[in-house]
């Protein structure tokens, strides 16, 4: 199988050697992989390309570790996160293997592109991320800050639908079968509020 094609030989990460990456004439990467892990190792190694430290920032946030980037304006929320990531520790072996795998692929990419660009990105040069640092991105706890300002919300508005309408969070998503399209393919759209520059796909 073609490997990553802009990656030297030597010194090259075993998932590189299960993952084909095709871009289309407009830039769109298209990620084949022998397994899970090496999918969404492709799907990191593309990420970064295209959105570099958009991809490595969320991470770092998601340890409790940005003060170490950006000093100590980032403290507070640092704290915040570090409850956060020590949930996501103890909850982690709970997640199936084939979600670890993906989560531990893309954290393993991530990490390989940082490795193989160390110029790109000096000041995250021997950062290293794992599957826990790529879940904890999505985990989070709720303070009594969070639970003060969904109160003050509630009272603020006259009824409690007008107040959840407000928060405008939230995502979507929808999958058509072969048996549900004109062409017979599989349809999934994924995140349709998301403009094209969101940093992510």
């Amino acid at each position: 199988m073609l490997s990553l094609t802009n990656v030297a030989a030597q010194n090259r990460h075993a998932l590189a050697d299960q993952v084909e990456i095709r871009r289309t004439s407009y830039g769109v990467p298209h990620v084949l992989g022998e397994n899970l892990r090496a999918a969404a190792f492709g799907l990191a190694w593309c990420e970064m390309e295209d959105y570099g430290e958009r991809v490595v920032r969320p991470l770092i946030a998601a340890r409790g570790d940005l003060a170490l980037i950006d000093g100590y304006e980032a403290i507070d929320q640092d704290f915040v996160r570090q409850l956060s990531y020590a949930r996501t520790m103890q909850t982690y072996g709970q997640l199936d293997r084939r979600t670890r795998d993906l989560l531990e692929g893309f954290a393993a990419g991530v990490t390989y592109y940082l490795q193989k660009h160390p110029d790109q990105f000096p000041e995250y040069r021997g950062w290293v991320f794992t599957g826990v640092d790529v879940s904890a991105v999505t985990t989070s706890v709720v303070t009594t800050a969070h639970g003060t300002r969904f109160s003050d919300r509630l009272l603020r508005q006259k009824a409690i639908r007008d107040s959840i309408a407000m928060i405008g969070e939230g995502s979507n998503a929808w999958a058509f079968a072969p048996s549900r399209t004109r062409d017979g393919h599989t349809i999934l759209v994924r995140n349709p509020h998301l403009s094209w520059t969101a940093g992510y796909y």
